[in-house]
């Protein structure tokens, strides 16, 4: 029998964890502050953070479990023909272009004319 690892996704957990942990603080103190629109965005991320924490972790998950089936398998080496290989590149390209399509929309959203000069906050100016 195979050991379940959980070494990779404990980095993330603590990393993802708490960061989304930071945006949640912020946004309550955004909230005691009355400013809605920018304690929503980051509530946001606080949910993103962990939402992908969460990915990670289902993917971590399953992963074990593979790796617990091959392993009971009476001949592991020919179990692996059994599965269904490739995708990689076509997920990664996927993934890229996901997220240059999300980095220009947001570049697109935040130099817009008509955005209140108080929407634009400190940690939008630092990222462009």
């Amino acid at each position: 029998m195979t050991q379940n690892s959980y070494a990779h996704v404990g980095c993330a957990a603590v990393i993802l964890g708490g960061f989304g942990l930071l945006l949640f603080g912020v946004a309550l103190d955004e909230l005691s502050g009355s400013r809605l629109a920018q304690a929503s965005g980051y509530l946001l991320g606080a949910g993103a953070a962990w939402g992908f924490l969460a990915f990670l972790w289902a993917v971590n998950i399953r992963a074990n479990g593979r790796r617990a089936w091959v392993a009971r398998q009476p001949y592991p080496h020919l179990a692996e023909n059994g599965l269904k290989r490739g995708g990689f590149w076509k997920g990664a390209i996927a993934s890229w272009v996901l997220v240059l399509l999300t980095h220009a929309a947001a570049y697109a959203a935040v130099f817009q004319p008509g955005l209140p000069a108080d929407l634009r906050t400190p940690v939008v100016s630092l990222a462009y």
